[in-house]
Parts: C-alpha cells; sequence; structure tokens
C-alpha cells in the first residue's frame, strides 16, 4: 500500500461548523437569520445527497445546480449574495475549528512515514478550488501530491471515474488500485466507491453506526472501520 486518498468534507474537516460560518456570513449580508439560513443550509444539502443518489446531478455543472437547490430553500436571494458569504468564509475567517480529530498532525505523520497523500472529494455549491484554498490557508495542501475534485473532472463519488482520474495523476509513481486506501465517511460514495474499482478502504465512522467496535478489519484485509482518524495511524506504520 503506497497511497493514501482522503475525502475531505467530513472526514477531515468538519462540514456542519463550514456552514455554520457561511451561515453567519450570508446573515450579514442580507439581514436574514443566521440560525434560520444553517437550517435551509442543511435542508439543500441533504436534498443534493439525495439527488446525487439517485444521479440527478449533471456532473457537467455540479457546482451551479447545486446553487440553484440552495437557492430554491430562499425567496429572491441573489446568488451574487451566496458567492459573496462563500468567499468571505473561505479567505478571511479563522478555519482552524474545521479541523476534526486532530487530521494535520495525522496526516503529517503518515506523509512522514512515506506514503503518497492525495485527496478525492466531492462537492456542493463551492467549487473544488475553494476547498483548495482552505486546504492551504490551513496547512494541509503540502503533503497532498494531487487533489482530485468532482467539478474539475466532472464525475463524483461514488461513480469510479473520479477514482480512475485520481490513478492518472499518479501515473508517474507507477500506482495500481490495489496500492491504493481510500479513507471518507461515507459508506456508499467513499467505502463502496473505492472498493468497487478495486481499491482498498478506511471508512471512518464516528457515530459508529457499521461497527460498536471503533475498530474493525473487514473484507479479508481489504477494508477497516475507524472511529477516529487517529487510529489510521495504528494501521499504517
Amino acid at each position: 500500500m503506497k497511497v493514501l486518498s482522503f475525502d475531505i468534507w467530513n472526514t477531515i474537516l468538519n462540514t456542519r461548523i463550514f456552514y455554520r460560518k457561511f451561515s453567519i456570513s450570508l446573515a450579514r449580508i442580507t439581514g436574514l437569520k443566521s440560525e434560520d439560513i444553517f437550517e435551509r443550509v442543511l435542508t439543500a444539502y441533504a436534498k443534493i445527497k439525495s439527488m446525487r443518489v439517485k444521479e440527478l446531478i449533471d456532473e457537467n455543472r455540479i457546482v451551479e445546480q447545486s446553487t440553484e437547490i440552495l437557492l430554491g430553500e430562499f425567496e429572491n436571494l441573489n446568488q451574487e449574495y451566496i458567492k459573496k458569504a462563500l468567499a468571505f468564509v473561505v479567505a478571511r475567517e479563522n478555519l482552524e475549528d474545521l479541523i476534526l480529530d486532530n487530521s494535520k498532525k495525522v496526516i503529517a505523520e503518515l506523509r512522514k512515514r512515506g506514503y503518497i497523500l492525495v485527496t478525492i472529494g466531492n462537492v456542493v455549491f463551492w467549487p473544488g478550488s475553494y476547498t483548495r484554498i482552505i486546504l492551504e490557508r490551513l496547512g494541509y495542501s503540502e503533503y497532498f501530491a494531487a487533489q482530485i475534485y468532482a467539478d474539475e473532472v466532472k464525475c463524483s463519488k461514488p461513480r469510479p471515474c473520479i477514482f480512475r482520474k485520481a490513478l492518472k495523476a499518479l501515473r508517474e509513481f507507477g500506482i495500481e488500485p490495489e496500492d491504493v486506501v481510500h479513507i471518507g465517511d461515507n459508506f456508499r460514495e467513499d467505502f463502496l466507491g473505492a472498493l468497487g474499482v478495486g481499491f482498498k478502504a478506511v471508512l471512518v465512522d464516528r457515530s459508529k453506526a457499521y461497527s460498536s467496535k471503533g475498530f474493525s478489519i473487514v473484507l479479508d484485509n481489504r477494508a477497516y472501520i475507524i472511529d477516529n482518524l487517529e487510529k489510521l495511524l495504528t494501521i499504517f506504520k
């Protein structure tokens, strides 16, 4: 196993806290209540996830369609306000509280141990380029050899094409599917998606919905289920 690929949102960074920051930012611009915005954002996010499962999201306009779904939760909200609120959070907010499970130190240690690290991430109503900026601001970027995002490759997890794009980006290292372990929090998108293309997989199951133990080895050592990212340091020595 040479390569570890990471999902970003809800794996190494906290989505709900980001949505909270975005809601406060949008409230300052619009005069709406931040709590009301937050609930509408969560509703829109759930709709987007459901539509992704049903393959109703146009892969050629993921961010645009997701933004339209978000706008549908409001009356007469200007799309420019959403862009402005997102830009403010990404560029100017303190983002340290997004970090989950001491993930920056975990990732730094895995890189120190010689693993090639990449990201493979889906997007909603902000582009992968914003996630790149966030990772840069938080000090993660230096550890990743490549970053792959759904809007940039026109393909979302769990579809095989996004995982194959990651392999293509690693061609110079002579990487085969069996050399890659993908780490993520979503059972369908990350765990099953990775296994389906021949990767190994780690499911980050903080709620212990799939394993009450907090650490399980499954599928003849092809996969793991953990409840905290720090347990990666036990697996990948």
